[in-house]
């Protein structure tokens, strides 16, 4: 029997849940820009690439004041990259990129108080200087270059599409693709591009959404010994992390394929949902906390059904317990 499986009866409850509502479509939340076209597509490619262990289970968050605004993981991240980058466009093409340092990062990421808390500001340089190296090698003066040469595919004949591209960047070779669906996902959404087989842009999945599935139950980790190291927040490896965030990924198409709903749609639902309704600590499965950031799209839902915690505590295993499980504790660059 597989270490982590699918449980389908879980996701036809989910299925049947979600067919009783339009979810909203695959958006991010709107932010001003004022960088180029250009210039924003290559401020995702870079900051896509280091985002990973933003809130560690064991280690300091990815948080802190910017503009006057508490920002905490992928939007403090992209809020100070997006600072910098409006200064100095140069910094996210392959000429610097094969030059930035550590302390660069450190810098970079500063909140208004000159506090900096990113985790291994060493790994993240090293992840940038092998795509400035890797762009120089094949190239590509820009990202866009790769999408011109990928004739907008996906995949792609022999696997000449984006994400076989994309993947021989060290920050883009997740096996699971979680960064490379996640770059993809905004290049779509934000109108920058288009893909010829775009049904093929699954979901990209991060840490909140292995928290979610594995409460709510839509997947199974049938290894005791792996069960138990995820309850006692113990280390597992890189292999155990793939196994069940591709257990989550297939869940996700498989709920995909039983309702109307893409897979990037889908994502952004649970990831929204999870990230604000189901936290590691806190979770609202009977009713929100006011202070509850749930984006007003989905708020929305929950009149329609007439709930008012958490959207899918009625079917969910976990609903009420005191003690509910976390997502897995693993060192990775990969999410």
């Amino acid at each position: 029997m597989e270490t982590v499986f699918v449980i389908e009866k879980q996701c036809n409850n989910l299925s049947n849940l979600l067919e009783k509502v339009n979810l909203s479509k695959d958006i991010e939340e709107p932010k001003e820009t004022e960088l180029k076209p250009d210039v924003s597509k290559n401020f995702y490619f870079t900051i896509v690439a280091i985002c990973h262990q933003t809130f560690p289970i064991n280690g300091l968050p990815l948080e802190g004041i910017i503009n006057g605004l508490y920002l905490r993981g992928w939007d403090y991240l992209s809020a100070k990259f997006y600072n910098a980058v409006k200064n100095d466009n140069s910094l996210i093409y392959p000429e610097k990129l094969l030059e930035i340092k550590s302390t660069d990062i450190i810098d970079i990421l500063e909140d208004d108080n000159g506090n900096s808390n990113i985790s291994d500001s060493e790994g993240r340089a090293r992840l940038l200087r092998d795509i400035g190296q890797k762009m120089l090698k094949f190239n590509y003066s820009s990202v866009e270059d790769i999408y011109k040469e990928s004739k907008s595919y996906l995949i792609g004949i022999h696997g000449s599409g984006l994400l076989k591209k994309l993947s021989c960047f060290d920050a883009y070779s997740d096996p699971v693709m979680k960064k490379s669906l996640f770059f993809l996902s905004l290049m779509k959404n934000h109108l920058y591009w288009k893909y010829k087989d775009d049904a093929k842009l699954g979901p990209p999945v991060d840490y909140h959404e292995m928290r979610g599935h594995l409460r709510f139950g839509t997947i199974r980790v049938n290894d005791e010994n792996l069960y138990n190291k995820i309850l006692k927040n113990e280390l597992i490896s890189e292999v155990e992390d793939i196994q069940i965030r591709q257990a989550v990924y297939d869940a996700i198409i498989l709920i995909s394929n039983k309702t109307n709903n893409s897979p990037s749609v889908l994502h952004y639902f649970f990831w929204n949902l999870f990230r604000n309704c189901c936290k590691r600590v806190e979770a609202h499965c009977n009713k929100c906390s006011a202070n509850c950031n749930l984006p007003s799209r989905y708020k929305r839902l929950k009149d329609i059904l007439n709930i008012k915690g958490c959207l899918l505590s009625k079917y969910c295993i976990s609903r009420n317990k005191k003690n509910k499980i976390i997502e897995p504790y693993v060192l990775t660059e990969y999410y």
